[in-house]
């Protein structure tokens, strides 16, 4: 069975030099320096750009729904959950999404 750890280990082997920090705004308005893994933020601009998703508003939603998990974690699990749903409901996604194996939504 293909599960979330299966996933996480692929999409580390995709980009072994992965980890990117950016700054964002969190829900407090303060920048805030984040890394999550290249896929992820790969994942999130193309949300944005496809006009699924206001980055920006995404990034404070998830701030505000965190407990003590850092943001960038916490942010790569929401993005996990979504991209899942979103094949599991046909829904577009970007090409290089189409051939990587996810777990199940």
């Amino acid at each position: 069975m293909f599960d979330t750890h299966d996933f996480n280990d692929h999409v580390d082997r995709l980009d072994p030099d992965n980890v990117v920090g950016r700054y964002v705004e969190n829900d407090f308005g303060h920048q805030q320096l984040i890394t999550m893994r290249r896929f992820f933020w790969d994942y999130l601009d193309w949300l944005e750009e496809s006009g699924t998703r206001d980055k920006r508003a995404y990034i404070k939603a998830c701030d505000r729904s965190r407990t003590r998990t850092p943001l960038g974690h916490h942010l790569e699990a929401i993005l996990g959950v979504e991209m899942r749903t979103r094949r599991k409901l046909d829904r577009p996604e970007p090409s290089w999404l189409k051939n990587v194996q996810l777990p199940p939504a």
